[in-house]
């Protein structure tokens, strides 16, 4: 009957889901395994960034002996030019690691807007001018003075100086004393505190200046802050993005036009070059240790999916290759013989089902799942007790292939003892004396289990009966 066996999709989708909790633990325990892989291989490419430079330059000295003079000018040219175009790249990539310009939203970009004004108390009388005008100058010397030293503004937000500087900049009408500062910010708050150490530095400047050029007052007249969008932000970001793809292009097409020789002279130049650096920074205090992260997200999603599939191809495995009835189109497809029904089992401690297997029970199998156990026995005695009227039979023998419904079987006679002559017994495959007992009945009801019952027993079971000459009123079907 192994040839016969058939599988149905929606009661396997239903056993694998049923398995969610041993998915869960294989996911974890996978996903951290693949979690301390992804660590291991961090860490032994670190180890293998680190070269000894005395051992690179022997390599390069070997490799260069290889090239005519020329060949070895053309590699140490190009060798200079990656470098070059790396420099300049990886001040780059500093920079927008640490900018907070070049970390804003173009599209909403905080800006505070500072209007000051220089008044030297110019006097003017007709037909004789009597002081001469020095506002416009003054505020340029203002200007200048306040496009640096924020040291405090720097600290507070864990920047660099310059990092502060660049958010700042200055309109100055011409032939005015009066000029704005334009601040941006990641936030309202930083843009403010900007603004409060400009003040600062006008209030100690002012006086300074008055002493040694021309007396005056400088007022900030107002400030308004808006979050809007800024074109220049736009501009200036994207040419710091144009400018890491020229230098990213240029250093990965230097070594184009040379030789197979040259390429291994100028790789392992470069390695020299970048090995000297490091050791350089580690003299000085100054090499940033290798970042290895602990959290290797990639690995961590490919162990928690496998472990997850790997359960899923386990409960796929033993569904199709052992060959048990898993559903009652098992046996009527396979076998042509009548299913009475299905009685669910009963467990003795119902906490231990969980809501979301009830839940997913009764996604796949609606009300016939939740058919009361007593009201389905009831039902399914009826039935056999009618069918053995018409048949005019008056004696029946219930057993099954597999000892774990002997509660549903003792339950079937005790209901059916009621209308006809009925007993119980073990498996007739296996109980010699079950089989003389079921050969003195007119009728049989095998009940089977699923997932427990083989194929080959129903078989032989049918085989049995028939050569008895015990009519088969049908099967009963345990679902777990």
């Amino acid at each position: 009957m192994k040839d016969d066996i058939t599988i149905d999709l929606k009661d396997l989708f239903y056993r694998i889901l049923l398995k969610w909790r041993l998915m869960i633990i294989f996911a974890v325990i996978f996903a951290i395994l693949a979690d301390l892989f992804g660590i291991y291989k961090a860490q032994k490419a670190a180890a293998d960034a680190t070269t000894d430079p005395n051992v690179l330059t022997d390599q390069v000295g070997s490799l260069k002996a290889e090239l005519s003079q020329k060949e070895a000018a053309e590699a140490d040219a190009a060798v200079e030019m990656y470098l070059s175009y790396k420099d300049k790249f990886d001040s780059l990539t500093e920079y927008f690691d640490k900018s907070v310009y070049a970390s804003l939203d173009h599209k909403a970009v905080p800006t505070l807007r500072v209007y000051y004004e220089v008044d030297s108390h110019y006097l003017a009388e007709y037909p004789v001018i009597s002081s001469k005008n020095y506002d416009y100058d003054l505020a340029e010397i203002y200007i200048e003075t306040l496009r640096s030293g924020y040291e405090d503004v720097a600290s507070k937000y864990g920047r660099e100086t310059g990092f502060i500087e660049e958010l700042i900049s200055f309109e100055h009408p011409l032939d005015t004393g009066l000029f704005v500062v334009n601040i941006v910010g990641q936030d309202r708050q930083m843009c403010e505190d900007i603004a409060a150490a400009v003040d600062a530095k006008v209030n100690e400047l002012t006086p300074a200046v008055s002493a040694d050029l021309v007396p005056h007052d400088v007022t900030r007249v107002s400030s308004r802050f808006k979050t809007a969008s800024n074109m220049g932000v736009r501009t200036t970001q994207a040419a710091y993005i144009n400018d890491m793809n020229y230098y990213r292009t240029n250093m990965m097409t230097v070594p184009n036009n040379l030789s197979a020789a040259q390429k291994s002279y100028y790789e392992a130049s470069i390695k020299l070059s970048e090995a000297g650096e490091a050791a350089a920074a580690d003299e000085q205090g100054t090499a940033p240790a290798a970042k290895i992260s602990y959290v290797q997200k990639k690995y961590i999603l490919i162990g928690f999916l496998f472990g997850i599939m790997l359960v899923c191809g386990i409960v796929c495995a033993f569904y199709i290759l052992i060959p048990v009835v898993r559903v009652r189109e098992n046996i009527s497809d396979v076998f042509q013989k009548p299913v009475l029904g299905s009685v669910w089992e009963v467990s003795k401690d119902e906490k231990a089902i969980g809501a979301v297997d009830k839940w997913l029970t009764s996604l796949f199998y609606g009300r016939e799942c939740r058919f009361e156990y007593d009201k389905r026995l009831d039902m399914l005695s009826a039935g056999i007790a009618i069918a053995m009227s018409k048949e005019g039979f008056e004696t029946l023998y219930v057993t099954g292939a597999c000892g774990k419904g002997n509660k549903v079987i003792k339950d079937l006679v005790k209901r059916l003892s009621k209308e006809v002559k009925v007993s119980s017994g073990e498996c007739i495959v296996y109980s010699p004396g079950s089989l003389e007992e079921m050969s003195k009945k007119q009728a049989v009801v095998f009940v089977e289990t699923a997932g427990d019952s083989r194929y080959e027993e129903i078989s032989k079971e049918i085989e049995l009966a028939e050569q008895s000459r015990v009519k088969i009123m049908g099967f009963i079907l345990i679902q777990k």
